[in-house]
């Protein structure tokens, strides 16, 4: 849930300072997708008990201040290229809990963020592809 927050936070900005409708395509998709997540997931969590966090861990903070003030110039590709790293990355997360997870609410909640987070995968490598061109 903290990585929904920090995505919705990082989106926004990309979508606000972007001058490639491509890359705020991307943006929204992931801002709105990412929203749509937080809140079931949310529900999710109270339903289980597990406390819900607010916001962003402090790393993802300081991720987000890196990217965004970097020249503009830059924060395209770089944007692009965290979302590849991170999504691959929270793709083989999602996959373990559904192979080795024990509650199956939960697995089946980690298939269908694995499914979102696989499409975002796909978009921002498709996106890296076509704004460095």
């Amino acid at each position: 849930m903290a990585n929904d927050h920090f995505e919705i936070m990082l989106g926004k900005f990309a979508a606000r300072h972007s001058t490639d409708g491509r890359l705020s395509a991307l943006a929204g998709r992931i801002v709105s997708d990412h929203t749509m997540a937080l809140k079931a997931a949310t529900a999710l969590a109270r339903d289980k008990g597990i406390e819900v966090p607010a916001r962003p861990t402090p790393m993802m903070l300081w991720h987000l201040h890196i990217l965004t003030t970097l020249p503009d110039d830059r924060f395209a590709r770089e944007f692009t290229t965290f979302q590849i790293r991170a999504h691959a990355d929270n793709v083989v997360l999602a996959g373990s809990e559904v192979r080795f997870g024990q509650d199956e609410q939960i697995k089946k909640f980690a298939d269908q963020e694995s499914t979102m987070l696989s499409k975002h995968l796909r978009l921002a490598r498709q996106t890296l592809g076509k704004i460095t061109e």
